[in-house]
């Protein structure tokens, strides 16, 4: 664990689709509690991902400015979309260039149904669950107007909390 020599800025990069914020969230928090480090520079260019890991990686970067006090600067690149720019409302302030795709504040789950394709292939697939919403999405059935609100009711919680990080991280 190498200590600074000097003071620094350090500098991460958030790119791709965020799956797993292990690789971001790692240097993150054993920089940001070094005394050396003044302030810390986030470069995003990523579509989004997943929602838990946008959602720790956001929680973690207003950590460090709350608790730590440092100042956290996010700027953006080509992409700053969806779970990139949950992580980027955290950072105070967000620079972006002019051409920068910025935004959408939204939430999706998608599901295929293969059940022609598997007939046709003269397949069979079957489930046995321990409750009614074990199998919910699966391909190999049409999706039943209960397990659809079930979705949308998931859904839409988690977009209601992006909106509410996105205005009190702006103070709105």
């Amino acid at each position: 664990n190498p200590q600074l020599e000097k003071e620094s800025v350090l500098l991460l990069r958030l790119e791709g689709v965020i799956m797993d914020g292990k690789t971001f969230l790692k240097p993150l928090k054993k920089y940001a509690k070094d005394p050396k480090v003044k302030a810390i520079v986030i470069q995003i260019d990523s579509p989004g991902g997943a929602v838990g890991p946008s959602q720790e990686i956001y929680a973690e970067i207003l950590r460090v400015r709350n608790q730590l006090k440092k100042p956290v600067v996010a700027s953006c690149l080509g992409l700053t979309a969806s779970g990139g720019f949950y992580a980027a409302v955290a950072a105070k302030p967000i620079f972006a260039n002019p051409g920068t795709l910025m935004g959408s504040i939204g939430v999706i789950m998608q599901f295929a149904n293969l059940e022609g394709l598997y007939s046709w292939a003269k397949v069979k697939r079957y489930s046995i669950t321990t409750g009614p919403y074990k199998d919910s999405g699966s391909e190999y059935r049409a999706m039943r107007e209960d397990e659809r609100q079930l979705f949308q009711a998931l859904i839409s919680e988690v977009h209601m909390q992006f909106k509410k990080a996105v205005a009190a991280a702006r103070g709105l």
